[in-house]
């Protein structure tokens, strides 16, 4: 369960890095690498945080008690991002 949480955080710190620098798209009329990468971090942190709260993801006590639907719930109310 650590290795999706673990995951979830190096890309959200890495992220967070990048936005810290100056904010360049355009560069002679083409995207930058930095820009470029920016975008690519996002749909990385995005799939990581629902892997995060996917169903593999949860503890098998966990899964016992609650059921998916209510776990798919959690994810996609935004609750916890």
């Amino acid at each position: 369960m650590q290795k999706y949480t673990e995951r979830y955080f190096n890309v959200k710190a890495k992220y967070k890095k990048l936005q810290k620098l100056r904010p360049t798209k355009l560069y002679n009329g083409k995207e930058t690498k930095r820009y470029i990468k920016s975008l690519d971090l996002l749909v990385s942190k995005e799939k990581a945080y629902k892997a995060l709260w996917s169903q593999d993801a949860t503890p098998v006590a966990v899964q016992k008690l609650m059921p998916k639907e209510l776990i798919e719930g959690i994810m996609y109310s935004g609750l916890f991002q």
